[in-house]
């Protein structure tokens, strides 16, 4: 929403606020919010830097301390390691010598830093100690450690041990003769603070030794100053975090009713099991104090600097305020008086003020130059306001000729509208009768193509017809020979069956004269026969004979009477043979006869087949020249409907330029007609031209050049 424009000539406005006092006010108000704004962010930042520090230096003294207990562990490893190999340690267990065992034990940790350790037999119970009060017998097989070193498996762990809380400790199996005799256990006690001190010191940083949730020993003590070992843990989520998932901890914490920044890691007996948590920390109450140290030193610092840039602020503001109140004295002594355009502002700096001084007496000159200039044309003007009155008056004879000549014009340009759009219609009829024309067309040659293609193919297949006419012709002639050559085979096996029919009949007869000489042979057997019996011993030799020749007999008259059965039934055949010849010849005469009359219709076929080519041959030519006739009509209506379109486009472009034109005169008598009008304002306005300018030069005498 735009602001609204006050009224410059109002005496009686009130005075809004100086500028001067805005710029304070701006300046002030931005270096309080500035100052305090570094002050929060510096605060904040230090408190960030502090908190990261903090946090990092925590990183690093766990990483510290979990080097430092796994140098122990390795120190507890070499020890267990060099005592289970150790001489007089063996030769007291191989002679079961309790004394000796005892010195062995007592030496060794007085001779190294260890601050226990004890040798156990193959079920774990302990059979020496030294260091501390190690109870002999006690059985310690439940230790993680202690029960991998029995197993023959070297191992490392925090865990609680015999009569100690809490402590590091490595387990080493003892062999003797290849078996395994025990183990050896040593140890650091983490229930004593001589570790945890250490670390405090080295660190600068509260140190607490966790078993499960049980402070065994911490430098934390409680508001009265005593130590808060034995003490329990009492936040839950940092015993599910560590205890539980084996995970460490880093974040703020409240113990005893103070607030650390603390680190939780979890500690792993020899078997993996998580026993215990270290924890390192370092008072908040001690990052507090540095802030409010830090907070002290800032503040006031912030607040000297503050004022120190307010107050030059001020000093720079009122020499700024000063430098345009130049320029505005200037424009009141320009505004006033004898209106003198000869006076300019003294420019005393090169800078943005500066820029408006030389831009203002920049302006002055032009204006300078320009009332001079108005001065010198002030007759020119008189003279011009003349001139323009007389102009006036003809310009407006002039328009009514305009407007009467336009409305004719405008009157011929609707006739000639009417007459184009007649036109176009007209030929746009003709537009269709053409395209009408050539569907026409292109159907007649679609069906002229499709009738040729028809012609063609039937005159192909006469062709063919004829060819197989002819070869039909040749084939029934030789049919014809070949009918005939068996109608006279056929003949002269009909004479041979006769033949063979007549000669059967003599064999016939013949084997008659067989049988009738066989039965009289055999007549004359049985007359011998008879009279060989007669004759006694004397014709036994002639019945031999005779009983021979009427074997003979018999079987003469048994192969006649099977060759009287033959001869019949070859006699039936022959009938039957004859009866099919006679029947053959006459099929192959009349077989003959129609091969004769389908040859005659074959040739007059022929003669009906090359009687169609000559006909469908001259039907192809007449074909492709109305197919050419055709295509040269479709080409000349191609040709006219081109020729229509571009007619049709010449019409439309005339319809639109007639159309633009009408448009074009009806606008230029509306505006012929208010240009009449304008020319009658012109001629008032010449009027007031004229005053005007005689009231300017009265003003422009005003000015001093």
């Amino acid at each position: 929403m735009a602001k609204k424009e006050l009224d410059r000539f109002d005496t009686k406005a009130k005075r809004n606020m100086r500028i001067s006092t805005k710029l304070m006010l701006f300046i002030g108000a931005g270096v309080v919010i500035s100052s305090i704004g570094v002050c929060i962010l510096s605060l904040g930042i230090f408190n960030s830097k502090m908190i990261d520090n903090t946090i990092e230096d925590l990183n690093h003294t766990a990483d510290g301390v979990e080097l430092y207990i796994t140098s122990r562990e390795n120190d507890l490893s070499h020890y267990s390691k060099l005592f289970a190999r150790n001489s007089e340690l063996l030769n007291a267990i191989e002679y079961d010598s309790s004394y000796a065992l005892q010195h062995a034990v007592k030496s060794f940790v007085d001779d190294s830093e260890i601050d226990f350790m004890f040798v156990t037999d193959s079920r774990g119970r302990v059979l020496k100690g030294g260091g501390v009060n190690v109870t002999d017998g006690v059985d310690v097989s439940y230790i993680g450690t202690v029960a991998n070193a029995l197993s023959g498996e070297p191992s490392i762990g925090i865990e609680g041990v015999a009569n100690f809380n809490y402590a590091i400790i490595a387990s080493e199996p003892i062999y003797i003769n290849g078996k395994i005799f025990g183990t050896v256990v040593t140890g650091y006690d983490l229930s004593t603070n001589h570790i945890i001190d250490y670390i405090s010191r080295s660190y600068n940083v509260e140190c607490t030794v966790l078993k499960n949730d049980i402070r065994t020993a911490t430098t934390l003590t409680d508001s009265d100053g005593n130590s808060l070992a034995g003490t329990k843990l009492d936040d839950s989520f940092v015993e599910e975090t560590v205890l539980h998932d084996g995970n460490a901890f880093a974040g703020p914490v409240d113990i005893s009713g103070r607030s650390y920044y603390g680190y939780y890691f979890p500690i792993t007996s020899g078997d993996g099991k998580i026993t215990g948590m270290f924890f390192i920390a370092k008072n908040i109450d001690s990052i507090e104090a540095i802030r409010a140290k830090t907070g002290t030193i800032v503040i006031p610092v912030v607040c000297i600097l503050c004022a120190l840039i307010i107050t030059i602020g001020g000093f720079f503001v009122r020499w700024l305020m000063w430098r345009i109140s130049n320029v505005t004295n200037t424009l009141k002594d320009m505004a006033s008086g004898d209106a003198d355009l000869t006076k300019r502002v003294k420019l005393l700096i090169r800078d943005e003020i500066g820029d408006l001084v030389i831009q203002f007496d920049f302006f002055c000159d032009k204006l300078q130059q320009i009332v001079g200039e108005i001065k010198n044309s002030k007759e020119n003007l008189y003279s011009a306001g003349s001139q323009m009155s007389e102009t006036t008056t003809e310009t407006s004879s002039s328009i009514s000729n305009i407007i009467q000549n336009l409305s004719n014009i405008r009157n011929q340009i609707s006739f000639q509208n009417d007459s184009v759009h007649q036109t176009a219609d007209s030929v746009s009829e003709i537009s269709n009768s053409i395209t009408a024309l050539n569907d026409m067309i292109e159907k007649q040659v679609s069906g002229v193509n499709e009738a040729t293609a028809a012609v063609e193919e039937m005159v192909g297949n006469i062709a063919s017809v004829n060819t197989s006419v002819d070869k039909m012709a040749v084939s029934f002639e030789e049919l014809t020979a070949n009918a005939q050559a068996g109608f006279s085979k056929q003949q002269d096996v009909n004479d041979q069956i006769t033949s063979i029919e007549g000669q059967s009949k003599m064999l016939q007869e013949a084997n008659s004269v067989i049988a009738s000489i066989a039965e009289q042979t055999n007549l004359l057997a049985m007359n011998a026969a008879i009279e060989a019996a007669h004759a006694g011993e004397a014709g036994k030799g002639f019945s031999v004979v005779a009983d021979e020749i009427r074997k003979l007999s018999e079987t003469s008259s048994l192969q006649s009477k099977t060759i009287g059965e033959q001869l019949d039934k070859i006699r039936d055949s022959i009938t039957n043979v004859v009866s099919s010849a006679t029947e053959s010849g006459k099929a192959l005469a009349l077989v003959s006869n129609k091969i004769h009359e389908t040859n005659q219709l074959v040739v007059q076929i022929k003669g009906a087949m090359n009687e169609q080519q000559i006909g469908s041959e001259q039907i192809v030519n007449s074909l492709k020249d109305m197919n050419e006739s055709t295509n040269n009509v479709r080409s000349s209506s191609k040709q006219m409907e081109d020729r229509n379109e571009k007619i049709m486009n010449e019409i439309n472009s005339l319809k639109e330029i007639t159309v633009k034109m009408r448009d074009s005169m009806s606008n230029m008598s509306e505006g012929a007609e208010r240009i009449s009008a304008a020319e009658e304002s012109l001629s008032d306005i010449s009027h007031k031209v004229k005053d005007s300018i005689d009231k300017i030069g009265s003003e422009i005498d005003l000015f001093k050049i």
